[in-house]
């Protein structure tokens, strides 16, 4: 990648069309070499990806071969979602969305009994 920084910056600076000739021709030819090299890595990538999934399946692991397929369809989702505080703040540290969650669910869950009950009955329900 820095080669082809390198070719290309000497190309633009190039005061001839000769050189610039040159340089453009030194640039396709390593930029199909690093195009060559991306399609390699990205086959050696999904190949590995393919090898995982067998042997999950082998095991039964269905919940990891859904999870190595989304991540293959590009619809990966973590899981993780953004945690605020009570004035709206982010919070990133897990220590501190656990306490969050904690206290979340201690004031949802937490609430005092209501005063009146309804009347079911009333309306034939």
């Amino acid at each position: 990648m820095n080669k082809i920084r390198t070719i290309k910056q000497k190309k633009q600076n190039a005061r001839s069309e000769r050189v610039t000739a040159k340089y453009s021709k030194d640039y396709s030819e390593c930029n199909k070499e690093t195009k060559k090299k991306i399609r390699k890595y990205k086959k050696e990538y999904f190949e590995a990806k393919a090898k995982e999934a067998e042997e999950t399946a082998k095991k039964g692991q269905q919940g990891e071969i859904i999870k190595i397929t989304k991540e293959l369809s590009g619809k990966y989702n973590s899981g993780s979602s953004i945690i605020k505080d009570k004035n709206g703040n982010k919070i990133t540290l897990d220590e501190k969305q656990l306490e969050r969650w904690a206290e979340h669910f201690s004031e949802v869950l937490n609430r005092p009994m209501p005063s009146a009950t309804p009347d079911m009955h009333r309306r034939g329900y």
